[in-house]
């Protein structure tokens, strides 16, 4: 079996692994989106050919201009792809601990430290959540990954007691794992992140707090409601805000009662009502 590498985050310390790698690349794939750096990178190990097209037949959404390359590429094999990202989780689904659960919401406060631009406040979260436990009978079930354990019990602590005994707090998940939990749940409330992409493609109604996104890292499908300040369009996609009075307003100013509204409509309004 071949040895994986995973490269370094720095570029400078990526092109030394491929140097010392010693292959030649016939073919190196950066997808529809690359950033100044990873361009460079691709020119400078000199592969034979680069792929990064955008498809104009496609939505500019990443996922579908992904799915349009692997057609492209003829990497599909006989079966038809079905958007979005091709359809539902094939894994198994007997987990142990999802039994007896009750109706729950997923949410995920959390994005990498530097996204200035797409955190939204945690006192909104508390906000919101609070509001959910008040509103409704659903738990609640905070997910993440394990150094955002911390964060998310911070927030467990800001809630009322008696309330705050219907939240969860889960951050050990695997993919599998992860994905079962958005699929059994009645909807999912995060930051435009990994969880957001898995929620879009097992169609499962999610509210995205979405801040300095672009467009193509919107998904553009039905179940997904991205919800905006309205305050600053730039979707400029950098981690910190590049004009300084504005201070990230793209995601500061939007509002809770701008989430619950589309929370109400999406994840709490009945089916066909």
């Amino acid at each position: 079996m071949p040895q994986p590498y995973i490269l370094p985050p720095r570029p400078a310390a990526a092109l030394g692994v491929f140097r010392n790698l010693g292959i030649r690349f016939d073919w190196l794939y950066i997808g529809p989106y690359p950033r100044i750096k990873t361009r460079m990178l691709a020119h400078t190990v000199r592969a034979q050919n680069i792929w990064s097209v955008r498809h104009a037949t496609a939505s500019p959404f990443v996922g579908e201009q992904v799915l349009a390359d692997v057609k492209a590429l003829e990497l599909h094999g006989p079966e038809a792809i079905h958007l979005p990202y091709g359809g539902k989780w094939s894994g198994t689904s007997d987990i142990d601990d999802m039994q007896g659960t009750r109706p729950y919401l997923v949410l995920h406060p959390g994005a990498k430290d530097r996204w200035e631009t797409k955190r939204w406040p945690e006192t909104c979260w508390t906000e919101l959540m609070q509001q959910l436990l008040l509103e409704t009978n659903l738990e609640l079930m905070l997910v993440g990954v394990p150094p955002e354990r911390s964060q998310l019990e911070a927030l467990l602590e800001k809630l009322e007691p008696v309330t705050s005994k219907r939240v969860r707090v889960q951050t050990d998940s695997s993919l599998q794992h992860m994905a079962i939990i958005l699929d059994r749940s009645s909807g999912v409330i995060c930051h435009n992140s990994g969880i957001l992409h898995l929620a879009a493609m097992l169609g499962k109604a999610t509210v995205a707090v979405t801040g300095s996104s672009p467009i193509f890292w919107r998904p553009p499908y039905p179940h997904v409601v991205n919800v905006t300040s309205g305050a600053c369009d730039i979707a400029c996609n950098q981690y910190s805000c590049p004009i300084p009075f504005f201070r990230a307003k793209c995601i500061r100013r939007l509002q809770v009662a701008d989430v619950m509204a589309a929370v109400r409509r999406k994840l709490l309004t009945p089916r066909g009502a």
